[in-house]
């Protein structure tokens, strides 16, 4: 479960851990049909894994540059402005301008959370990850910053056991990782 420990940036850091994985599964002894069908299945998922990597990395090297965002910006500027300007002091405009003003402002906080991959990060890719564990009655994995940052709630975490992971180094740098049991 490394992929907690990199930034969504640095996905591409986790390329040999799925190549060491697919290699596992290619050379396990096969002593029965249903050997063979659970490699073959877990081969199978591996590849929707790979390809999910494959387009991450295809999205996180197409991100918007900054002229495409100071275009979205001063487009965004430009609209209030005259928006503001066509206001006569009715009570309508009034109420109309700071909805429509918001409106933008939250329009691109949206685009920037998915130019970042960041948007509902904790529904597409921490809780799934829970899933897992909790199926395979495994104690689920975090790094600490997931929680420092808010990506995921204690309130969520209450009355479970989670492995925590603490980095002594900055990031990138995992060297030193100590991983404890915490209860929440």
């Amino acid at each position: 479960m490394h992929q907690f420990d990199y930034k969504v940036s640095d996905f591409d850091k986790l390329s040999d851990d799925m190549r060491n994985l697919q290699d596992f599964f290619w050379k396990l002894p096969v002593k029965s049909a249903k050997q063979n069908l659970a490699i073959d299945h877990a081969c199978v998922n591996l590849e929707k894994v790979v390809e999910y990597e494959r387009n991450v990395k295809y999205i996180m090297t197409n991100r918007m540059v900054g002229y495409e965002w100071g275009s979205l910006i001063v487009l965004a500027l430009i609209s209030l402005y005259c928006l503001i300007l066509l206001n006569d002091g009715s009570l309508s405009m009034i109420v109309f301008i700071p909805i429509l003003g918001t409106a933008i402002a939250l329009l691109l906080m949206v685009l920037y959370m998915l130019d970042q991959l960041l948007w509902k990060n904790r529904q597409w890719m921490v809780l799934p990850i829970f899933d897992v564990f909790d199926k395979l009655k495994l104690t689920p994995y975090i790094v600490y910053p997931m929680l420092s940052n808010k990506v995921i709630s204690k309130k969520m975490l209450k009355g479970r056991k989670i492995r925590v992971a603490h980095f002594p180094n900055p990031y990138p740098d995992n060297s030193g990782k100590k991983v404890k049991v915490e209860q929440f």
